[in-house]
């Protein structure tokens, strides 16, 4: 990881302590490919813990593929959706603007009134990414994404040039992608 990156990241993440808050999922680092394919809902079904989540924000994540300084979204923003397990029911979304809080390698867009994700329930999040939207990292021979305080179920996917809840099964390997994450406190 290159010095200036890692030290951002430390920034991020003593950013994130003082403000009690937490990401649901980080970036391990090392290779992926930069897809431009789609575009689609590229996203995760995820299981909370034992303890519910109070969600605050929704972000998406800032593929700079021009270099690590995290340069903004193609187009200035970033559709993010957060739904029941089955897609069904959208419980928030937002659209996340280069101009947003850079937390690791993610950009967050506060909601205007959070929510309380429940134990032990399951939820789908994604962002609309690919073709002419923002590329998407995805390393398919090893996790490059892991989870604070829930559990990765599952990639997803839905085709189409609209945020849509992804429910379509993205298999091989679990957190091989993450292009939308949140941010949540622990009541």
């Amino acid at each position: 990881m290159q010095p200036k990156l890692a030290r951002e990241k430390m920034r991020s993440a003593e950013r994130l302590r003082a403000g009690c808050q937490t990401e649901l999922f980080s970036d391990g680092g090392g290779p992926a490919s930069h897809r431009t394919d789609g575009p689609g809902t590229v996203g995760i079904l995820f299981q909370v813990g034992s303890t519910a989540m109070t969600v605050s924000a929704l972000g998406g994540q800032d593929d700079s593929v021009s270099g690590p300084a995290a340069d903004g979204f193609v187009g200035g923003g970033l559709q993010v959706g957060l739904w029941d397990a089955t897609g069904t029911t959208l419980l928030a979304s937002t659209t996340v603007l280069s101009a947003d809080s850079l937390v690791g390698t993610y950009r967050y867009r506060a909601l205007a009134s959070p929510i309380t994700l429940q134990p032990n329930t399951s939820y789908l999040i994604g962002a609309l990414v690919g073709g002419a939207f923002e590329p998407f990292e995805d390393n398919a021979g090893a996790a490059k994404f892991s989870a604070h305080g829930a559990t990765i179920v599952g990639n997803r996917y839905a085709i189409g040039n609209s945020l849509t809840a992804p429910t379509i099964d993205g298999a091989e390997t679990l957190g091989r992608w993450a292009p939308a994450s949140l941010l949540f406190s622990s009541p």
